[in-house]
């Protein structure tokens, strides 16, 4: 069964867009935008990912790999709360490359992948998603 995503936000430039997974949008999204120092840290993260040639950056990284499609993590705070949000990148309808939020961690303990992070990651790459209309 495919996951549903929703699109947040469209670059004006290059064909990309953020998205979150539906599952977690709520949870995810709520308490993010209710704090207002994630708030900034991710709408920073957002206009480097959808206006910059090359999206990739500190606190946007690849960690993985799944059939070709990255799996990455946004860092909010490395150096202070360390929570994450992992992402999963593909192409979905129309030919738009989405970075999909697929999962938020709250903490994370140290810089390096652990077991736990290892097995998130593993879930991830199974995810299949497709637009919700």
């Amino acid at each position: 069964m495919k996951r549903q995503c929703t699109i947040l936000e469209k670059s004006k430039d290059y064909n990309r867009a953020i998205a979150v997974d539906l599952s977690l949008e709520e949870g995810i999204m709520r308490e993010l935008m209710e704090n207002t120092k994630y708030r900034k840290k991710l709408d920073y993260i957002f206009r480097k990912i959808l206006e910059q040639p090359n999206m990739y950056f500190e606190d946007y990284k690849k960690i993985a790999f799944s059939n070709n499609e990255p799996i990455t993590e946004m860092r909010l705070f490395p150096n202070g709360d360390n929570c994450r949000i992992y992402c999963k990148e593909t192409i979905l309808e129309e030919s738009v490359y989405c970075v999909i939020m697929a999962i938020y961690l709250e903490k994370k303990k140290s810089q390096k992948i652990d077991k736990r992070i290892q097995q998130i990651i593993d879930k991830i790459k199974t995810y299949k998603y497709e637009l919700h209309r």
